[in-house]
């Protein structure tokens, strides 16, 4: 996966693990790495990420912390499809880093 090798390049965690997410959801878009204090959402699917999407990113990062137990000091999000600027507004609401590899 191309966009995971390079949320991973920019991160520099050297033991960044990937955390399972089938008991949260059943789409296969989403992945997420932690480690180093950073909580890294990765959304690779094609389509334009919307707000609906952005509700359920938040909603999909309370329930993974509350699964694992982690607080993160940092939470980034990557993807390489187009955002909607009203995602992008409530991500960076809610202490989001986003990094688009367009």
């Amino acid at each position: 996966m191309i966009i995971l090798e390079k949320s991973l390049a920019f991160l520099k965690l050297p033991q960044a693990k990937t955390l399972d997410l089938q008991e949260h959801t059943r789409k296969k878009t989403y992945l997420c790495l932690h480690g180093g204090g950073a909580l890294a959402l990765i959304y690779s699917g094609k389509a334009r990420f919307l707000l609906k999407d952005a509700l359920f990113l938040e909603d999909l990062r309370e329930k993974i912390c509350a699964k694992h137990q982690i607080s993160p000091s940092k939470k980034y999000f990557f993807l390489q499809s187009p955002l909607c600027s009203k995602a992008k507004n409530l991500l960076l609401e809610k202490g989001f880093i986003v990094h688009a590899f367009v």
